[in-house]
């Protein structure tokens, strides 16, 4: 038999077998998210614990006003919450630039008269979002302590209303643990404009879906207290992360990596700590041009790059929790590498399986088809429950073409992780000086 219809047999079963997978997974996650309204009543939070809502800023100053009086009408009348803008001496060291986001910031908090919403500044150059968390969360722990005092992180795009705020409090009130909500990317989903519009909506909903297929999956694992819990990987992200203090402090977010989620993740896992899920999902926006998308995922794909790397500096700098649980680290260092080995070649694999549909014979390029559709039903099945779910609206025609570009988002989804390698590969024989953070830009 010709080696290469063996290899096309393999990777078609290889693809069926993740597919079916996936769309067991989408539909228990979709059942698990049900009908979620949000808690009716409005909840104080307990006298004695303090929320400290955390957001860092970085050149925003078309957004931060809008921002922070969305925020203030959530805890304008709770004492006990606090927003932080957390602004840094990256974008400006002269913080009497009225355009600056730190003043604009100011004026918004001085003509709101809000006594709950603060500012701290990062006062260093080069800062990036996890040193500006860590800065604040330092500084609040001086003058406030530790105790009974939880963090909220935010980005400038995280959107609540007053009934899912509503259950954040009621998490502060109720058991002492880790939460992280997840996001959809798709508050921006009907305001794209022009000939990339449905490109960037396909990119929209392969984002999302990720979250419902993967990510909240590993979530519900993780805190499912079964067998493999133990062993299950997750990400803790930047934003949406509610956690106490006197866990926050003992770790904080890694300020050496250039994504912060898969090693602040990877690091709560290793130690045992749960991250659980919650029904409350964070809507956020989605790239606005292709060239932003390409951009995202470039610099998100160091994330599960980097696994081999926290190995290393878990096992150095925790080697007591490294020689007590050294299976679970070692699983959890797999997940992570096999997760970027899938990004790198995922794309090339589906390559591969379109280009064999041209050269096989009917029979196969039949099978070919069906394994492709297949695959992508997971996709199909997330998009019907984001607009049964109120959050995008599409005619049946825009289903089609947003489908068709789903395909195109699937085949190109290894380029920027195949770019991120490339730099580390230059930068490691000397050839680049320094890998880019690409910023998420905002436009609303």
């Amino acid at each position: 038999m010709d080696i290469s219809v063996i290899v096309l047999g393999i990777l078609l079963a290889a693809v069926v077998i993740k597919s079916i997978f996936n769309i067991i997974t989408t539909l228990a996650n979709i059942l698990w998210l049900g009908k979620y309204k949000g808690t009716v009543q409005s909840p104080r939070l307990a006298s004695n614990k303090k929320l400290f809502l955390l957001l860092p800023v970085y050149l925003e100053q078309k957004l931060i006003r809008r921002v922070i009086e969305d925020y203030y009408n959530l805890i304008k009348d709770k004492d006990n919450i606090f927003l932080i803008i957390i602004t840094t001496g990256k974008e400006t060291d002269n913080l009497a630039n009225s355009e600056s986001t730190f003043n604009i910031a100011k004026d918004t908090i001085d003509n709101l008269r809000a006594k709950n919403i603060l500012i701290i500044h990062y006062p260093h150059n080069g800062g990036s979002m996890p040193e500006q968390l860590n800065y604040a969360a330092q500084e609040i722990i001086k003058y406030y302590g530790v105790d009974n005092i939880w963090f909220f992180t935010l980005n400038i795009d995280s959107k609540y209303n007053e009934r899912a705020f509503g259950d954040i409090i009621n998490l502060v009130n109720s058991k002492e643990k880790i939460y992280q909500h997840s996001a959809f990317f798709l508050s921006n989903f009907n305001c794209f404009q022009g000939w990339g519009r449905l490109f960037l909506q396909a990119a929209a909903i392969f984002q999302s879906r990720w979250t419902i297929t993967h990510e909240i999956k590993r979530y519900r694992v993780n805190a499912a207290n079964i067998f493999f819990s133990k062993f299950q990987l997750a990400h803790a992200v930047g934003h949406g992360l509610l956690i106490p203090v006197n866990i926050f402090r003992k770790y904080c977010f890694p300020v050496d990596e250039i994504i912060e989620d898969s090693p602040f993740g990877y690091l709560l896992r290793c130690e045992g700590h749960v991250i659980n899920p919650v029904k409350n999902i964070e809507i956020a926006d989605s790239p606005h041009s292709f060239l932003e998308h390409i951009k995202q995922k470039y610099t998100w794909s160091f994330g599960p790059m980097g696994y081999s790397n926290y190995f290393r500096k878990y096992r150095n700098n925790f080697s007591r929790g490294y020689r007590e649980n050294r299976a679970r680290v070692l699983i959890l260092t797999i997940q992570g590498l096999l997760s970027a080995l899938n990004w790198q070649v995922s794309s090339w694999i589906f390559l591969y399986l379109v280009a064999g549909f041209f050269y096989v014979g009917n029979g196969l390029a039949l099978l070919i088809v069906t394994v492709l559709s297949l695959y992508s039903a997971d996709y199909i099945i997330a998009m019907l429950y984001f607009k049964k779910a109120g959050y995008i609206n599409f005619s049946i025609k825009s289903l089609i073409l947003i489908y068709l570009n789903l395909w195109v988002v699937i085949l190109i989804h290894s380029l920027p992780a195949n770019c991120a390698l490339l730099s580390i590969v230059l930068k490691w024989v000397g050839l680049k000086q320094n890998i880019t953070k690409f910023k998420t830009e905002h436009l609303k």
